[in-house]
């Protein structure tokens, strides 16, 4: 759907139709109708490309598909509250909000990837794209949080991991991040169940690179006998491998961040490919490390992505909240509510409601703390722990470390409400507990 045109525009996403952006409404055909928008069955790609008015988009329910949203320049607004296909949405100019969250004011109809890249002005300008996780009015479910520098997941976004429950769903998704690369070469891995090849390498891709490029070498691998043949396309797809196979494999750039989300698909949609990243020759990249392995490639069928996003808002409901924050990208504020709240910092933090009153220490690392964290939590006896110990002595051989206390303003400060000058590059931790019904009685 192309519809850049200069004017304000709304539209409205459901599961049968697409409404709004000034399309004609009521209309019948002879004694049919009366049909309003875009109507659409058994698709699997939908791209929409906004234009550089002030556009506001509502989803309130997708298909199966995978849906691209280029919103163009502006300030634009996206509420997405139920999703049952992938959903990247794309900023691009202007300073945009996304929101997630249901019409009960939940996350649990989040039930697929939705991935927003805030985006860059092609001029300069400052912008404050803004990504909401609003999961405010939950009461008895979503207990626990996950936050990083690329992701918030909570439990309840999950999907069914039985095909059959909607077939046509593309559960092998990938997130990849070539974080902080600045030139070198990587390979991608894949193990074939439908093939049986089970040692697949690409060859090395250069970076920088696009999805174009990461798309193709994929499929190359996948079908070798098509891809990329211009002359006499060979057929080795089918039950009786005599049919041209469809392209196995999508990838898409999240804006112009160095993270990108790959889908397989036709032959291969569902088939439990397992999917790798070798980035040891790539120069300057920084990876990310979780429980002393590597946390490079994210199996994301469902759950929030975030890029290029100066502000993050995860808000939490109304029972005891576990947040575990390994890391940020954007400046977050994590709010809650009346619960006896447990907030867990560091690269290592994975705890849950059954774990968490009684775990004493915590391991990782600061370093992914790239931005300011704001915690607000309310009333109730609240427990915080911070971490800048990797509990394995190898993880520092692995992953690049910033001595904490050292950097141009000085020595780290600890107050009763903030943990400031961690490092050069790496943001503050301020933590508030509200003065009349709230405290920090369960530990700091």
């Amino acid at each position: 759907l192309d519809a850049r045109v200069e004017f304000p525009s709304h539209g409205m996403l459901t599961r049968p139709a697409f409404t709004g952006m000034g399309m004609h409404r009521n209309s019948y055909y002879l004694t049919d109708g009366p049909f309003t928008g875009i109507h659409y069955v058994a698709i699997e790609l939908m791209t929409f490309h906004l234009g550089d008015g002030e556009d506001d988009i509502e989803v309130h329910e997708t298909t199966e598909a995978i849906h691209v949203m280029n919103l163009g320049a502006e300030n634009d607004n996206v509420t997405v509250k139920s999703v049952a296909g992938h959903v990247i949405i794309n900023g691009e100019g202007g300073s945009d909000k996304v929101l997630v969250s249901s019409d009960e004011g939940q996350l649990d109809k989040t039930k697929a990837l939705v991935a927003f890249d805030g985006g860059v002005d092609d001029d300069g300008a400052e912008e404050d794209d803004v990504l909401t996780v609003d999961g405010s009015d939950a009461v008895d479910i979503d207990d626990a949080v996950t936050i990083t520098r690329l992701t918030v997941t909570v439990d309840s976004m999950v999907r069914s991991p039985l095909p059959t429950a909607d077939p046509g769903f593309p559960r092998d998704s990938y997130l990849v991040t070539l974080r902080n690369a600045t030139g070198g070469s990587f390979t991608l891995n894949v193990v074939d169940p439908v093939t049986s090849r089970w040692f697949l390498t690409t060859p090395p891709i250069a970076y920088p690179t696009n999805a174009t490029v990461i798309e193709d070498a994929l499929n190359e691998l996948l079908i070798p006998l098509e891809w990329g043949n211009e002359t006499g396309r060979a057929k080795s797809c089918g039950e009786l491998s005599a049919s041209f196979c469809s392209t196995a494999v999508k990838v898409w750039q999240l804006g112009s961040s160095d993270t990108y989300a790959i889908f397989f698909m036709g032959q291969r949609l569902n088939q439990n490919v397992i999917f790798s990243l070798d980035a040891s020759q790539l120069v300057n990249f920084w990876g990310e490390f979780y429980d002393n392995n590597t946390n490079n490639v994210l199996d994301m069928s469902a759950g929030v992505a975030y890029t290029s996003v100066e502000t993050l808002n995860v808000w939490m409901g109304h029972q005891d909240i576990v947040a575990n924050v390994r890391g940020v990208s954007a400046e977050t504020f994590l709010v809650t509510q009346e619960g006896d709240d447990t907030f867990l910092i560091g690269s290592d933090a994975n705890e849950d409601a059954t774990t968490a009153d009684s775990v004493e220490v915590i391991y990782g690392v600061l370093d992914y703390m790239e931005k300011d964290l704001h915690i607000s939590s309310q009333a109730g006896r609240h427990k915080l722990m911070m971490s800048d110990n990797p509990g394995i002595p190898n993880l520092f051989a692995l992953s690049p470390s910033r001595a904490k206390g050292v950097s141009s303003l000085g020595p780290v400060v600890l107050t009763r409400s903030s943990l400031t000058n961690l490092a050069d590059g790496l943001g503050n931790v301020y933590f508030d507990a509200n003065s009349t019904d709230g405290n920090w009685f369960g530990g700091v």
